[in-house]
Order: structure tokens, then sequence, then C-alpha cells
């Protein structure tokens, strides 16, 4: 995800959902990122995610919602970091219709206007024309895994 977005990660407020252990929002952070937001609803991944933080020393420009995506995209008047200008989201490849849907009818106001929406899938699902207000630019496949990249603004440069 990080080739594909190039320097576009810097300075960036990012949207880490299904965020599991914190991985993507980790590395997001460690590349220059201002502050990432996570949402993971399991508690025990909730606990490794503060843990990871605080173990890297990233605590401070970091926000956990430990809640399902669904009520996380729904109740906009608790965020406190959106909108976001980075939208990683990789939900579980039995739920991607769900997850589909949820970015569509979310409140258009969670993606910045030049903000990019990055979906993890599985290989052999087509990628809406659209997504959370954003349209369909490229399609990244490694293996039985692909990367949909959706945009409102200039697709990022990449290296």
């Amino acid at each position: 995800m990080f080739s594909i977005l190039g320097g576009n990660v810097t300075d960036r407020v990012v949207l880490d959902l299904y965020a599991g252990t914190g991985a993507v929002g980790i590395e997001a952070l460690s590349r220059g990122a201002a502050r990432v937001t996570f949402v993971e609803a399991a508690p025990t991944a909730v606990r490794l995610l503060r843990r990871n933080l605080e173990h890297c020393g990233l605590a401070d420009r970091a926000e956990i919602h430990p809640c399902s995506v669904e009520r996380f995209l729904h109740h906009l008047d608790g965020w406190e970091s959106g909108p976001f200008d980075i939208v990683f989201a990789d939900p579980p490849y039995t739920a991607a219709a769900e997850t589909e849907a949820l970015l569509h009818t979310a409140d258009p106001r969670w993606v910045t206007s030049h903000g990019v929406v990055v979906l993890e899938h599985a290989a052999k699902r087509r990628p809406p024309d659209t997504l959370a207000g954003c349209r369909f630019i490229r399609r990244y496949q490694y293996g039985d895994t692909a990367l949909s990249l959706f945009t409102r603004g200039e697709a990022p440069q990449h290296p």
C-alpha cells in the first residue's frame, strides 16, 4: 500500500478500518502520518494494538475506537480526528459486500476532498466503480489479494 501511495502519507490524517493489531496504521505513523485513527472491534486485538502503539512510542498520534466499523462510520459526532486523507479498509473477505455497502452509506464528510480510499479484498472479487463517494482508479493484485484504490481528487503519484 505504501509503495502505491508513495510520499503521500507525510502529514496526512489516516483511518485504519478493521485495524487488527495496527500494523498498517503504525507503518503510516512511522512514515510521517500526522495521526491515525484505528477502528477495531475485537478486544484482544485492541489490547495488542494499544501495546504496539506504546511500544513504538506512537500512542500520542493515535486514536483507537474499540467498536465495529459500522458503528464508527455512522456516528460522525464522536470523531475527533476526521475527516481523513487516507482510508485503509481490510475487512474479512467474507464481509466484502457488507463493507462496500457500509462505505457507500457513510456520511461523505469522512473523506477529504483529496482523499484516497484503499480497499483490500480477495483478488477474484471485482471492485465497485465508486466507493465512499470516490471513484475507482486502479487495482493492484498480489497473489490471492488485491488492493483497489479510490479517490476524489487526482490519482496519487507513485514510484
